[in-house]
């Protein structure tokens, strides 16, 4: 049975697993696809903003899953240096689907080890 993502638990640990599963996936196959090879701190901000997957009937790129999603409530980067990741300001509306859970441990998921 396919779950419809309005009747997501957004306060549940299995959303977690859900959502950083779809981003890990996409991030594999976004990489794997891209004809500009290893990223670098100049192309990573595109790259995660125009790598997509259609959910639910809304479009979610990598950034928004990043920013609105996984870490939708948890604090924001004091001092940020590239290659930090933002989503564009007319993706707030996702904030919607930000998850409950503020695991310190979502850092370690979340780190994709692409930009040194």
């Amino acid at each position: 049975r396919i779950l419809p993502i309005d009747e997501i638990d957004l306060a549940s640990k299995k959303s977690l697993c859900f959502f950083a599963n779809i981003y890990h996936c996409l991030l594999q196959q976004a990489m794997l696809l891209s004809v500009n090879g290893p990223l670098h701190k100049k192309s990573v901000n595109q790259f995660m903003r125009t790598s997509c997957y259609e959910i639910g009937g809304d479009v979610f790129s990598l950034a928004e899953l990043y920013c609105c999603v996984l870490r939708g409530k948890m604090s924001k980067p004091v001092n940020p240096k590239p290659p930090y990741i933002e989503a564009p300001k007319k993706s707030q509306t996702y904030r919607h689907y930000a998850l409950d859970c503020r695991d310190p441990r979502l850092n370690f998921v979340l780190n994709t080890g692409d930009v040194a």
